[in-house]
């Protein structure tokens, strides 16, 4: 009898699931995705939203004093100098609203990642919620959340590069912008 408990104890372990088996590759995926926002997370956190703001907020008043010391009349080059500069504002202007709910994103994608990976992992039957973890739940979470932190990424990646080059042509143009506005106001 006690062969028999032992046999069918063994036979009971080895026909059972190993924990990750059969999710390795996305598990790896997952971790991957980890490492992409890692990577990402300190260029996008890095972006100076007192700088960028101060864009905004000068092109504005720039742009509006512009129109009330032009009369209405400027020359192409001019017109095109106040053109660039106004897109310098364009690039960030919904900066604010925009950093604040990626940096909401980015933490609840990066918890959402890991309690998935580490569900997987560790081979269990149900998700935090009582949804039964199988093969069809694993793909479409798999490729939800893989979805959700790849355009992350690019909206992370996107606005660090438009609050750069916002940077560079306010800084390039505001001289000329100021010069303009100074000749007018001496007309």
């Amino acid at each position: 009898m006690t062969r028999i408990l032992l046999f069918a104890s063994i036979i009971a372990l080895v026909s059972c699931k190993s924990p990750s088996e059969g999710y390795e590759a996305q598990t790896h995926h997952l971790d991957s995705l980890l490492v992409a926002l890692d990577a990402s997370t300190p260029n996008f956190l890095a972006i100076h939203a007192d700088s960028v703001m101060l864009v905004v907020n000068t092109v504005k008043d720039d742009m509006r004093q512009m129109e009330m010391l032009s009369k209405g009349q400027m020359d192409v080059e001019t017109a095109r100098v106040f053109s660039e500069y106004n897109s310098a504002k364009r690039l960030v202007k919904d900066f604010g609203g925009r950093n604040g709910r990626l940096t909401n994103e980015l933490e609840r994608t990066k918890l959402q990642l890991t309690g998935l990976a580490e569900a997987l992992k560790s081979g269990a039957d149900v998700d935090a919620a009582g949804n039964k973890i199988d093969d069809e739940y694993v793909k479409k979470h798999v490729s939800l959340e893989s979805r959700i932190a790849e355009e992350l990424i690019e909206e992370m990646d996107n606005s660090v590069r438009y609050a750069e080059e916002a940077l560079r042509e306010f800084n390039r143009l505001k001289p000329l912008v100021d010069q303009k506005l100074e000749a007018w106001k001496n007309e």
